[in-house]
């Protein structure tokens, strides 16, 4: 997940800031009308900060998902100090007693975390179901890792590819040439795209992209001898 400068992080410290982006009947004191919440949380870093953001989706009429607060998490990343940070999270919103769910990705941190945090909530309260549906495991997160292990068998081709957007990307004068051989073979006016390499979705759309210059690749070969990375024609 990409995360917005530290100073949003701070937007978000407390409950009394940033309120347009919580939930009305929260952002107002009104926690009692709230019955219960699930809980989204994502961890990535800020500069050089680690920090969890913490979702929370409830019901009135529809569906209702807030943002609660970009905790930082102090070095070392374990499942107490994740655990700790969600908490103070939910004690300065005095909703420790209305979670039901929580859904975190498959990092092995994250089940120590939600471990630590049901044995910490259901201390206080019973837990809906008696805490069976706590831990919800990330859709997401698991299709990620489904499709990243096919993609793993054309792994040489993805990385020529991301090579070469990086490579001509990277200079103006490489940019230049490029487009002016697009121009030359009448591509379509489009963008290189560079993807995130741990996201499925992402590689799919810079593959998509490149597909639309593979007569360009080649011959921007020819124009400069330091271009190495040529995806090849069986690729």
């Amino acid at each position: 997940m990409s995360y917005a400068s530290y100073n949003t992080v701070d937007q978000y410290s407390s409950p009394s800031v940033g309120s347009s982006d919580l939930p009305i009947d929260m952002a107002e004191g009104n926690e009692a009308n709230v019955d219960l919440i699930g809980l989204e949380c994502d961890a990535g870093k800020d500069v050089t900060k680690e920090v969890e953001e913490v979702e929370g989706d409830y019901l009135d009429s529809k569906l209702q998902k807030r943002v609660l607060n970009f905790v930082e998490v102090l070095p070392p990343h374990t499942g107490t100090c994740v655990c700790d940070a969600i908490y103070k999270c939910l004690q300065e919103w005095s909703i420790e007693e209305k979670v039901w769910t929580i859904t975190v990705d498959n990092a092995s941190y994250n089940d120590s975390a939600v471990r630590l945090l049901h044995d910490s909530l259901s201390f206080h309260t019973n837990l809906p179901l008696d805490g069976k549906l706590f831990h919800i495991r990330c859709c997401a997160h698991i299709l990620n890792i489904l499709v990243q292990d096919g993609l793993s068998e054309i792994k040489s081709i993805i990385e020529n590819v991301r090579d070469s957007v990086k490579y001509i990307s990277a200079s103006p004068q490489r940019l230049h040439s490029f487009n002016e051989i697009c121009k030359q073979l009448q591509v379509p006016s489009k963008k290189l795209i560079l993807d995130c390499c741990t996201r499925w979705n992402a590689t799919f759309v810079m593959l998509s992209c490149a597909l639309d210059f593979k007569q360009v690749f080649p011959r921007y070969q020819l124009r400069d001898p330091n271009y190495n990375c040529l995806p090849s024609n069986d690729d």
